[in-house]
């Protein structure tokens, strides 16, 4: 559930996020599958607006932006799941 249905609509408390450990790394996976699948779509979007819609000169500034993309997502992948898959797993060496 949303916060804004709990907030507004009477529905139940959302699930905070863990803080730590296995559960933060499931949590930024999981958004991480969610920005791949915006990515996808956003890529494709821009790509079929190049070839259907906009002209010659400027699809070319159409199909300039889908690298962008592609650093976005990575660095989303370092500072998110790869981050707190290396602490939990430090963690557990640790205990």
């Amino acid at each position: 559930m949303s916060r804004v249905a709990h907030r507004f609509a009477g529905g139940p408390a959302p699930t905070p996020k863990a803080r730590a450990g296995a559960g933060r790394a499931s949590y930024e996976w999981r958004t991480f599958g969610l920005a791949l699948i915006a990515a996808a779509i956003a890529t494709v979007t821009l790509l079929g607006l190049r070839f259907l819609v906009a002209a010659p000169d400027a699809g070319a500034a159409l199909t300039q932006r889908v690298p962008m993309i592609g650093v976005v997502v990575a660095i989303w992948f370092v500072s998110g799941p790869l981050w707190w898959s290396g602490r939990s797993a430090a963690d557990r060496v640790r205990s």
